[in-house]
């Protein structure tokens, strides 16, 4: 009886024996596929087990890493250094385009600032207000918001260049020098003007009939 229960259990055994490595451990499958030595190993040398499949490191380790996309047809990818002179060439040319701007604001309205008593004349006529009568103050304050905008745009060119030959970015030191340059202008003018509040005042009209 025991004879025959033996042999009528063999199939049983058969069929739950693990094929092709099932029931293996990852180094057992890595030697019969003889792929021991590519597996990972960690800080002591020992090779490290291969995550279970279907966990997040195996699907890492599965997924290829992503490639850059390749350039459009007809375009050539700029090296790095390439690409800074590129951006250094832009900065410069901005720059050199605000300072010569600034420089045309400085010469173009110098005139108009030495004679500040007639600037402000015809703009207290626009006003409606009599004329200004402090002609020493005004050609005193003319000359120096000349020397004041000259000194500005001057500081502005020296502090320019001095980045761009180190290779700094310079494009916003002449945008700062024109606002410095506004404000330092109306504080002057605004100091002018309030020296002589009499001829602000508009005349009075004269009495109906």
């Amino acid at each position: 009886m025991s004879e025959q229960r033996s042999e009528g259990n063999e199939p049983d055994d058969a069929a739950r024996r693990p094929e092709f490595g099932a029931f293996a451990t990852p180094d057992e499958q890595a030697r019969r596929r003889g792929t021991a030595d590519q597996h990972e190993k960690d800080a002591g040398g020992h090779a490290r087990p291969t995550p279970p499949a279907g966990s997040k490191s195996a699907w890492r380790a599965a997924t290829p890493a992503k490639q850059p996309a390749p350039p459009l047809p007809g375009m050539v990818p700029l090296a790095p250094n390439e690409r800074s002179e590129r951006n250094r060439r832009a900065d410069r040319f901005v720059a050199y385009v605000l300072l010569a701007l600034g420089f045309l604001n400085v010469v173009s309205s110098a005139p108009a600032y030495l004679a500040l008593q007639s600037t402000l004349n015809m703009a207290y006529e626009q006003l409606g207000a009599g004329p200004f009568d402090n002609p020493e103050l005004a050609s005193a304050m003319g000359v120096a918001i000349v020397i004041v905008q000259a000194v500005i745009w001057v500081a502005t060119f020296a502090l320019t260049l001095t980045r761009i030959r180190a290779g700094r970015l310079a494009w916003w030191v002449p945008v700062v020098g024109a606002f410095v340059a506004f404000i330092a202008l109306a504080v002057m003018l605004t100091v002018v003007m309030a020296t002589d509040v009499p001829s602000m005042t508009p005349a009075p009209s004269p009495p109906a009939g």
